[in-house]
């Protein structure tokens, strides 16, 4: 019998980004595998992703990825996913890049997430130049692949958020205390620096936007976003100016 893939999209809305359908409609089947794609609901994105893996592991799946529903996908994830998996790794994850600035450990606005650690005390940006698969001590799940068997391992909440019980200010994210709750099982978590993620959002545009994207007048930019290269002006010539 061939393994099972299970690959968790969490989402909750009743609808979802037309960009992140079009995406997955073209990722490629990964060889030797049976897929199967399961959403998952919920009232909080822990919820959402422990629905997740409870509905993987109804059904039996070997290996669970989660891909979330406001990102778009290069055709080969699942396969890159799978070969990492197949080869021995227990979990791997793209370098998804934030939506907007997280100050503080060397970030940059917008840059791709990951991070490695340094003397077990300071978390450092993992570099994609670096190279194209390298460990990291904390990947996010936003696009995210292991064995099911780790959760056997892990204490339930699978995914919980940390937080101020006064305030209710999250501290840190479900995903990432999943991570470090694999670390602690002994997982070494990898990242594939050569999947390449877009993550969609919605945002206020001004005028600064000119120069910070000035290579789109050349390279035409998003298409989703630039949806028509206007080659004549519409008043010209069948209509002059009076």
């Amino acid at each position: 019998m061939p393994p099972k893939l299970a690959v968790c999209w969490p989402w909750n809305a009743a609808f979802v980004y037309t960009a992140f359908v079009d995406s997955i409609l073209g990722i490629n089947q990964p060889e030797n595998c049976e897929t199967r794609w399961i959403r998952s609901s919920g009232w909080s994105n822990a919820r959402r992703r422990i629905a997740g893996c409870e509905k993987a592991l109804q059904w039996g799946a070997k290996y669970i990825t989660m891909l979330d529903a406001d990102q778009v996908y290069p055709p080969d994830i699942l396969q890159k996913f799978m070969a990492h998996l197949e080869s021995g790794k227990d979990m791997v994850a793209a370098m998804v890049p934030q939506r907007g600035y997280t100050a503080g450990c060397g970030m940059k606005p917008f840059q791709r997430l990951a991070w490695k650690t340094e003397n077990n005390q300071t978390l450092i940006p993992v570099k994609v130049e670096d190279g194209e698969l390298q460990q990291a001590v904390l990947p996010s799940c936003a696009a995210i692949a292991f064995k099911s068997d780790l959760l056997s391992r892990l204490n339930k909440p699978w995914f919980t958020d940390t937080y101020d019980k006064e305030t209710l200010e999250r501290h840190f994210a479900e995903d990432l205390n999943f991570v470090l709750n694999s670390v602690k099982q002994g997982v070494e978590p990898w990242v594939d620096t050569t999947i390449n993620i877009k993550h969609l959002h919605l945002f206020q545009i001004d005028d600064t936007f000119s120069s910070r994207f000035s290579d789109w007048e050349q390279e035409g930019g998003d298409p989703s976003i630039c949806r028509y290269e206007v080659k004549k002006h519409r008043w010209f010539p069948n209509r002059g100016w009076k």
